[in-house]
């Protein structure tokens, strides 16, 4: 699964990263190697929120 990570105002560190990629893969089991995973994360004001979509085969879920 390749997986893109996009983020506004929002700084990824390591440890953030292996712990997002490490969940993510657990889906690897449903899905094929060529589907893609955008990761949004945002940060307004004092909340966070993170944002997976995938594209699986043209559909996106």
């Amino acid at each position: 699964m390749q997986i893109e990570m996009v983020t506004k105002n929002y700084v990824v560190n390591e440890k953030l990263r292996d712990v997002i990629e490490k969940k993510v893969s657990k889906l690897d089991k449903y899905f094929d190697d060529d589907t893609k995973c955008k990761i949004y994360l945002k940060k307004e004001g004092l909340s966070s929120k993170m944002e997976l979509s995938l594209d699986y085969k043209g559909n996106f879920i």
